[in-house]
């Protein structure tokens, strides 16, 4: 396992701040980017953006478009991209600490388990200093372990040593490609669950943490831009309701099916997120 061997995919809605988002990826891995040009009104977003990271670009950087207006859509096109071992999503308001790539690779290296997965924490760019440290601590995550640190949603989201020993299905993990592909590929309940749409970005990957062997990073990996937009909000879609009950369904059908109350908490965390961003945007 290489650097070499990791895509970061990063969807984009052309924000400038996507410029550090990608001088925090190693020169040795892939970056595919996937720009939504229907967040945005203007008809030049495409030359703006190029010129915008003309700056930073290198041979291995992929572009590309999409008009989906959906955060979930537009990983999973992105998903659907990769051809390397491991991939993992950053948002383009968010970016790495300088060291946390490398340390997958020596961790996955050295592991005498098949790693499925690495999970790490974030935190705001303005409190970077304070949590600037990479941190060495991490623990294998095996089914019960999962169960037993999977995060709750609790009154202040960004409380960090709750957060920091707890485990969050962000699509900002560390992944291993070709076992995610599978995954999404069959299933005994209904095969476009699994996928990437509108709200359900932490279904597949919850799905596919209990399914597979891990590791939890207890030290924060990523930084990001606290900015009044998100690439992971979807406050321009009309059917939001719609897609919330949705989620919830399928959420629903797989603990009436596998009876884990482990998705009884992700439907909790559903709606208290989806009550977090209706009012956000409100």
């Amino acid at each position: 396992m290489e650097l070499k061997d990791i895509t970061v995919l990063i969807p984009s809605i052309g924000r400038s701040t996507i410029i550090d988002s990608i001088n925090s990826v190693p020169k040795e891995c892939q970056i595919h980017i996937l720009l939504d040009i229907s967040r945005s009104n203007s008809q030049y977003l495409w030359e703006d953006f190029n010129q915008l990271i003309e700056p930073v670009r290198r041979d291995n950087i992929h572009l590309a478009t999409t008009y989906v207006a959906s955060p979930g859509l537009s990983k999973q096109k992105l998903i659907d991209s990769v051809n390397t071992k491991y991939f993992i999503i950053l948002d383009d308001d968010d970016y790495f600490h300088k060291d946390f790539l490398e340390y997958c690779v020596k961790l996955i290296n050295n592991s005498d388990e098949s790693i499925g997965w690495i999970t790490t924490h974030w935190v705001t760019d303005t409190e970077a200093p304070n949590y600037g440290i990479l941190g060495r601590l991490y623990a294998t995550v095996n089914n019960d372990y999962l169960h037993e640190f999977y995060w709750e949603w609790v009154d202040g989201l960004r409380e960090h040593d709750y957060t920091r020993t707890h485990i969050y299905p962000s699509t900002e993990t560390l992944i291993n490609a070709d076992l995610f592909h599978k995954f999404q590929q069959f299933n005994e309940i209904d095969e476009s669950q699994f996928k990437f749409r509108i709200l359900d970005d932490a279904i597949p990957v919850l799905n596919f943490m209990l399914h597979t062997t891990g590791i939890n990073h207890e030290g924060f990996g990523i930084f990001y831009h606290q900015t009044a937009d998100s690439v992971s909000r979807t406050k321009l879609n009309k059917n939001l309701e719609a897609d919330v009950e949705t989620v919830i369904g399928v959420m629903t059908r797989l603990y009436l099916k596998t009876r884990d109350k482990i998705w009884l908490k992700s439907i909790n965390n559903a709606l208290r997120t989806c009550d977090f961003n209706f009012n956000f945007n409100e």
